[in-house]
């Protein structure tokens, strides 16, 4: 009985949380096709298609999974703000996955907007120190943007975890010659 009652909870519990998520997620814009090719066009209907039937089924990762692949679908096809809210609900369906935020990170960069992509890397950094891509999207945002001293702690926290990784090690001394000190730059 008791194990019953604990059971019904934990369903319930589980329900609400879904019923919640899925009240937070915003429906995606429908663009006009109309201003694409005609194959192109056609193509992204099949993977909208795909993706509606698809997002019925889905919960968790998968579904975030889903909403990062038609947002690159739109986004290659030249629709960025249907691609921008496509992975705004993948970082509502999965936030502890900073894959998610990654990508607003590489759109609101792509849409040359620096400072929204470098907030975008540094939230998925909060959330994921283990990925390699995020960490060298959010080094190259604070070379960029001349915050050379908290690229450089990134840097050097980051070899202790991925001592092999090149692209670290040259933007290491990459920083320390912005820096002037050739000597760590030679090292």
């Amino acid at each position: 009985m008791k194990f019953t009652r604990i059971a019904s909870a934990l369903i319930l519990a589980l329900a609400a949380t879904a019923a919640c998520a899925e009240a937070a997620l915003k429906p995606l814009p429908e663009p006009n096709l109309g201003q694409i090719d005609k194959a192109q066009a056609e193509q992204l209907t099949q993977n909208r298609a795909a993706f509606e039937k698809a997002r019925k089924e889905l919960i968790g990762p998968p579904l975030a999974q889903a909403y990062a692949m038609i947002a690159s679908s739109y986004f290659l096809a030249g629709f960025p703000d249907v691609a921008a809210a496509a992975l705004e609900n993948a970082v509502v369906v999965t936030p502890d996955d900073g894959r998610w935020i990654y990508l607003q990170g590489v759109l609101a960069n792509a849409r040359k907007q620096a400072v929204p992509a470098r907030d975008y890397f540094d939230r998925a950094f909060l959330v994921d120190k283990s990925y390699l891509p995020i960490r060298i999207a959010l080094l190259t945002a604070l070379v960029e943007q001349g915050n050379l001293d908290r690229a450089r702690q990134i840097a050097d926290d980051g070899l202790k975890d991925f001592s092999g990784a090149a692209k670290l090690q040259a933007m290491r001394a990459e920083i320390a010659l912005k820096q002037k000190r050739y000597a760590d730059a030679l090292s």
